[in-house]
């Protein structure tokens, strides 16, 4: 029984290692996360919606700051992501300190206030203040996202069937990872299309067809707002329809599907 506890403890120890490195790739993808160029509204909200659902502040805080500066580095990504890194561990130390829960409307004037300093440096380097406000709106959209479908993710899990408004939450999440792994290209090599297939199958396998087709769209609509092509949007779907003509067979025959395709 002492060893079977050892061995479970050594389990939850190295689980819960694998969760802040995904957290820390996740802060990294989504500081490369835009629409058009311009607008980079996403990277906060993650940090916030994590911190909402309970997860240790004081490591996601320097964990963003590691993935913004290197997302972005140069000296104003590192400026703006202390900005949100001070703001998180304020907003944590006075309701730690007051033993309050946070509310909705509170976490949504510190997703504002966190974005100060990233404001502060777009209008000095001439931004347009269209696209200012427009990124801090979508921002705090996002962030509400995240918390959203994480709350449902940690008291559901994935057995249960997700509603509506859950299931737009998570594409919108899966549209800004998208966005952001479409700026990993290496010569042929994207993390895009990758991503892409390995979703696929897995959706169409797991879940349904219907499930496949939704990913492959909203992921091609990632992209597509980063890039402005449609190229991938609609491979895509082409791959999402072919795995799904071999739903319920081998599944070799959907990968091979997805790579004719």
């Amino acid at each position: 029984d002492v060893k079977r506890t050892h061995c479970k403890e050594k389990g939850e120890v190295v689980g819960l290692i694998l969760k802040y490195i995904l957290d820390l790739f996740g802060f990294y993808i989504l500081s490369k996360a835009n629409i058009i160029g311009v607008i980079q509204p996403f990277s906060f909200g993650l940090i916030f919606g994590l911190m909402w659902c309970g997860n240790n502040v004081l490591i996601l805080a320097p964990s963003y700051v590691v993935a913004n500066f290197l997302g972005g580095f140069s000296l104003s990504a590192l400026y703006n992501a202390l900005g949100v890194a001070i703001i998180i561990l304020i907003a944590y130390g006075i309701h730690y300190k007051f033993r309050k829960r946070m509310v909705y409307w509170q976490i949504g004037i510190y997703g504002i206030l966190s974005q100060i300093v990233t404001v502060t440096f777009s209008i000095l380097e001439g931004g347009n203040p269209i696209f200012i406000v427009i990124s801090l709106i979508l921002g705090e959209l996002f962030m509400f996202a995240c918390i959203k479908i994480f709350e449902a993710i940690k008291v559901k899990g994935f057995a249960y069937k997700f509603s509506l408004d859950e299931i737009i939450c998570a594409g919108i999440l899966l549209m800004a990872i998208s966005s952001g792994l479409g700026e990993f290209q290496l010569g042929d090599f994207s993390l895009i299309k990758l991503f892409g297939a390995i979703l696929i199958l897995l959706s169409s396998n797991v879940f349904s067809s219907q499930i496949a087709l939704f990913s492959a769209g909203i992921m091609g609509l990632g992209v597509f707002l980063n890039s402005s092509s449609p190229i991938l949007l609609s491979a895509f779907i082409l791959w999402a329809l072919a795995v799904s003509c071999f739903r319920g067979r081998n599944k070799i025959f959907s990968a091979f599907a997805l790579l004719l395709v």
